[in-house]
């Protein structure tokens, strides 16, 4: 179930990874510094990690290599909320730009967290993703704009698929053992108890013989019946 937070915004807090890059971010954004030079953005082009920037009014102003390539494709700056091109809920159905978590983190003024979306590609494939958007204030406090790190977790719903499905597996086979044990179950009790009945009856018999007719049927008679005890066992579990 998609869960957004809705704690209020506090730009910088979520951990050390985000404090770093929304502290570059918002020296992109800050309107009394000059462009950005080529050592910030070569910080977030090294990160490895899809990050992108925004205005206030949700207009793309940056983004790296990483996001371009998660997204599928390269964004005209000046593009509203998302790089991608097209967006899904995780359960598959689609999700307008518009509502994308950009657009709360922007439109509500506070981080978005919790939640897992679907990007799909211009050439079809998807990729699932963790967006972490957070507002970017300026020293007045006055919202300039937000960052987004989006964290790729394909693999990793991949094997919680996986995981699911085989645990939906064994409990299916589970069932099917215990629905067939169930069936042996009832239609071996009566000729096992019968055999187990007519094994002791012969046992307390042979125990009447003479000692000298005792070697030869005893040992028979006991294997019959401690068989027929344990299959009985079997059958009344």
């Amino acid at each position: 179930m998609t869960e957004l937070s809705r704690k209020p915004a506090s730009a910088g807090r979520a951990d050390p990874f985000l404090r770093l890059v929304e502290s570059v971010a918002t020296r992109h954004r800050s309107s009394d510094d000059p462009p950005p030079d080529a050592r910030y953005r070569g910080f977030l082009e090294a990160l490895g990690v899809a990050v992108y920037t925004t205005d206030a009014d949700g207009k793309i102003t940056y983004f790296n290599e990483a996001a371009a390539e998660l997204w599928g494709r390269r964004p005209q700056l000046g593009e509203e909320w998302c790089g991608s091109f097209r967006l899904f809920w995780s359960d598959g159905t689609s999700m307008s730009h518009g509502e994308c978590p950009m657009a709360i983190a922007l439109r509500e003024g506070r981080e978005v967290r919790g939640f897992t979306a679907i990007v799909e590609r211009p050439d079809g494939t998807r990729v699932d993703f963790q967006p972490y958007p957070t507002p970017l204030y300026d020293n007045a406090g006055t919202l300039i704009g937000a960052v987004n790190v989006l964290v790729d977790v394909t693999e990793r719903r991949k094997v919680e698929d996986d995981l699911r499905a085989t645990a939906q597996a064994l409990a299916l086979s589970n069932g099917v053992k215990d629905e067939f044990l169930g069936l042996i179950s009832h239609e071996l009790r009566t000729p096992v108890t019968t055999i187990y009945g007519n094994a002791q009856l012969l046992r307390d018999r042979v125990d009447r013989l003479p000692e000298r007719n005792a070697p030869r049927w005893s040992p028979t008679s006991q294997r019959t019946r401690s068989a027929s005890w344990r299959s009985s066992r079997i059958c009344w579990c």
